[in-house]
């Protein structure tokens, strides 16, 4: 579900601004709930999740490039004069705090103040998510070395995915770690960026929030991409947002067992069009919405007139 929609001409510069309502909000939900359908709903952030460049951003700290910038620990980065990248060897380095972090315990690390400080139950380091799962299939033949170090993080990720793996999933952190340590050896420390430097702070994420999908970003990303879809020109993007939104919401499909096919119904305003299960046709007055399950062979041909009218055919064609 969407609860809100932050768009600019470009990304937010200040986090007060971007956050404030948010962590209000949330903190006025946390200590009254909320009724929907006379029901009470308790709220509770369960984590944060967000890429790389965001994580920073909203907690006011040093980016993946700089020399203090693991949100979980306080390993220290080395600059990569070869590669000119920032670079994280070896793993186990001391973990960072709420308590720690709320006091500027960790020189180098803070940038700026943050609002999430002020959200109510919110531990700034184990309610912020690192652990993003990635797995790149590789078909092509490679060193033997290469292809044992692969299976690392491989078997890793795998066990880690599953709440069936639960029994090994203290192994899986342990075959991770290895990956990590054995990382430059391998491919050269050139290489070893945050994001492999994070694979080591997974295991404790995973069985924090019992599963990988429960952290992942790619649900929001993927929502993010159909959301931009819906735009038809830049021009009023928000509003366009909302509207396309608002029309899906207002798209129902059927849960009546006894609606015989195809049939119409009218409620008010609106018309339904119930060709067969899985696919409906609805009006919203200016626009038809449409529904179809391409696992459906039927040949369907139909027409709809508008609400108001008297005559409304439908034929179908098997």
């Amino acid at each position: 579900m969407i609860a809100a929609i932050f768009c600019g001409l470009k990304k937010p510069e200040s986090v007060e601004e971007y956050l404030n309502p948010l962590v209000n909000e949330l903190n006025l939900l946390h200590d009254n709930g909320i009724t929907i359908k006379g029901s009470h709903i308790t709220i509770k952030l369960e984590a944060i999740v967000a890429d790389t460049p965001a994580r920073a951003f909203i907690k006011g700290v040093k980016g993946h490039t700089g020399y203090a910038s693991c949100l979980k620990c306080t390993a220290k980065g080395v600059y990569n004069k070869k590669s000119k990248t920032m670079t994280f060897p070896g793993i186990n380095a001391p973990l960072r705090t709420h308590k720690g972090f709320e006091e500027d315990d960790y020189p180098g690390h803070r940038t700026s103040s943050t609002p999430l400080l002020n959200l109510v139950q919110l531990d700034i380091i184990l309610h912020i998510i690192v652990g993003d799962p990635a797995i790149v299939v590789l078909k092509d033949h490679l060193p033997e070395n290469v292809y044992e170090h692969f299976i690392l993080l491989f078997c890793g990720v795998t066990l880690l995915s599953s709440q069936a793996y639960e029994e090994k999933w203290a192994l899986a952190g342990q075959l991770l770690d290895k990956f990590v340590t054995d990382f430059p050896i391998v491919y050269d420390e050139q290489y070893m960026s945050i994001n492999i430097h994070n694979l080591q702070h997974v295991y404790e994420e995973v069985k924090r929030f019992r599963s990988f999908s429960a952290i992942s970003t790619y649900p929001f990303e993927a929502k993010l991409h159909f959301l931009k879809r819906l735009l038809r020109s830049g021009w009023k993007s928000l509003e366009q947002v909302i509207k396309r939104i608002s029309e899906l919401e207002e798209f129902d499909m059927p849960k009546d067992s006894n609606i015989s096919y195809p049939s119409i119904i009218v409620k008010g305003k609106k018309t339904s069009v119930h060709v067969r299960k899985s696919f409906v046709l609805q009006n919203n007055v200016k626009k038809l919405l449409v529904s179809y399950d391409r696992q459906q062979h039927n040949e369907v041909s139909l027409s709809i007139l508008r609400t108001g009218r008297r005559r409304k055919n439908v034929s179908q064609k098997q």
